[in-house]
């Protein structure tokens, strides 16, 4: 082991010779455990740098000083590197690197970079972790173009246009960003302002498997459930779309395609039915070719047509009529072709 104390130790031997015990100097190479160095500095065994008496003008305890006079941009600088399965030259290793390089007139970054034992001598490095001069972090990415630009296998070919991206996640396949916790908590995505700590959100909660999207510290407006339902201003909707509210639309309302953009088309003028009644039910509402069930000013109901035999008749069927249980009329039962059948009794008026 050697130990070095204080800044520097200067070496300048005139010629090859043993310095006695493990310690070799060769022209301007120095070994340590090692006869013939192929580096100025070559140990065999560990080392330790203690430097703790001596501050540099930064502040920091400069232990042990890299430097080198390239100054061309892009350029490395001086680093570490790390081997293992080192064998001697020629043998199969894995190795890693930290170094610095010249990314601005001034601006010095930092990369680490790591390979994998191919079974061959000297296999290619491939960037880990870049930190650059402004502070960006790259992962997998030797230029990184956002306070975090991670990489995931190669990269994308897309050019970046919003220079506020602080966080960018790229590939050439699928890109997936994944939120996880446990069964009973929640993911989320929270947006923030001086003035609102928690001004809104995406929240996932796996208690009930259900996303929401809110604002005002959290209030969940619009939320999809497990089964696709969406609700708006309810956590429980139980239709495809459950309003907790008014609806306003300016295009237009279709149901099963058939599409109205206004109350005029929906109850004609004079029906007493549009928007301007006091009368809220409709006239001719949905009504396609007298095949639907059609609600009339006076509240009649006409199936099959949408004209009753007589405007006293609350319901007014074209076709035939099949009940599966009982069929209670208060009133008259017109029928102005065919029969009733029945393989029950048949109660008109008052029934027991």
């Amino acid at each position: 082991m050697l130990a070095l104390a204080g800044i520097a130790m200067i070496f300048n031997f005139a010629k090859a010779e043993s310095l006695g015990g493990p310690l070799y100097y060769s022209g301007n190479s120095v070994g340590v455990g090692v006869p013939n160095p192929e580096t100025a500095l070559q140990v065999t065994g560990a080392m330790t740098l203690d430097n703790a008496s001596t501050q540099g003008s930064n502040g920091f305890l400069e232990t042990m000083i890299l430097r080198s006079n390239y100054s061309s941009l892009g350029q490395n600088f001086p680093g570490l590197t790390f081997y293992s399965n080192w064998e001697g030259p020629g043998t199969p290793l894995a190795k890693a690197r930290i170094y610095s390089y010249k990314d601005g007139i001034t601006g010095g970054g930092l990369r680490f970079d790591v390979s994998k034992d191919t079974g061959g001598y000297n296999p290619p490095y491939k960037n880990g972790l870049t930190i650059t001069s402004s502070g960006g972090v790259g992962i997998n990415n030797p230029t990184p173009l956002a306070a975090l630009h991670v990489i995931g296998g190669e990269p994308s070919g897309v050019t970046y246009f919003n220079g506020y991206s602080k966080f960018i996640l790229e590939s050439n396949d699928h890109v997936v960003l994944t939120i996880a916790s446990p069964n009973n908590k929640v993911g989320q995505i929270a947006f923030a302002d001086p003035e609102a700590p928690y001004a809104g959100a995406i929240t996932y909660s796996h208690a009930n498997d259900m996303m929401s999207f809110g604002t005002l510290y959290g209030t969940q407006f619009l939320n999809i459930d497990a089964y696709g339902n969406v609700g708006i201003n309810t956590t429980e909707p139980h239709y495809r779309l459950d309003v907790a509210g008014k609806i306003n639309t300016n295009g237009g309302l279709c149901i099963n395609g058939i599409c109205k953009t206004s109350w005029e088309e929906i109850a004609p003028a004079g029906s007493g039915n549009n928007s301007g009644s006091s009368n809220n039910n409709l006239d001719n509402s949905w009504n396609k070719n007298g095949e639907d069930v059609s609600l009339a000013s006076s509240g009649n109901v006409t199936i099959g047509t949408t004209t009753a035999s007589s405007t006293a008749e609350k319901l007014g069927v074209k076709g035939n009529v099949g009940v599966e249980g009982s069929f209670r009329v208060e009133g008259d039962v017109k029928v102005n072709s065919g029969n009733i059948v029945s393989p029950k009794d048949i109660c008109i008026g008052r029934c027991n």
